[in-house]
């Protein structure tokens, strides 16, 4: 199970997996403090998650259990401020 800094962590470096992504612009981009993410990346990497700053096959496996699957949208009400368009 994953805490909600590990998973902002993760899915930022999923979404990087190409290229290497520094601790601080991970910083910048989920506005955690550096010293946040460096404690994080080091529970990251004792859990197997990362190695040498790269996001390892177990944590795409990880973060593939909080991937939405199925969406329903609901929408109620007259619409009357769409009634221009």
């Amino acid at each position: 199970m994953l805490t909600e800094k590990q998973f902002d962590v993760l899915s930022l470096m999923a979404e990087h997996v190409d290229t290497s992504i520094s601790q601080r612009e991970i910083s910048k981009l989920t506005g955690y403090s550096l010293g946040t993410i460096n404690s994080v990346m080091t529970e990251l990497e004792e859990d197997a998650f990362i190695a040498q700053k790269k996001i390892q096959p177990k944590a795409l496996l990880e973060l593939e259990a909080y991937r939405v699957k199925r969406v329903v949208f609901i929408a109620a009400g007259v619409g009357t401020r769409m009634l221009p368009i």
